[in-house]
């Protein structure tokens, strides 16, 4: 099959969608590029763990960072009151 501007993975689309899609896929770089992630400050998602201190730090640097949203990847992390 060959792929034309019209057509993605063998489905076509309209220009209009493409383009509303092409922004939401900015949208969400940019969201995925502004938020912290828990992870990134030693959550363990693995249930067990208390997660207490990382989780605090990742809200104390999304606040610093000028209020950015706070990323919590799928999974479970315990805490204890923050």
């Amino acid at each position: 099959m060959q792929v034309s501007p019209d057509t993605v993975g063998g489905y076509f689309y309209s220009h209009q969608q493409g383009t509303m899609a092409m922004a939401l896929i900015q949208t969400l770089c940019l969201l995925s590029l502004s938020a912290v992630n828990i992870m990134e400050y030693g959550a363990s998602g693995d249930g067990v763990a208390l997660n207490t201190i990382s989780i605090q730090a990742a809200i104390d640097a999304a606040a610093d960072k000028g209020g950015r949203e706070v990323l919590f990847p799928a999974d479970a992390y315990p805490i204890k009151n923050i």
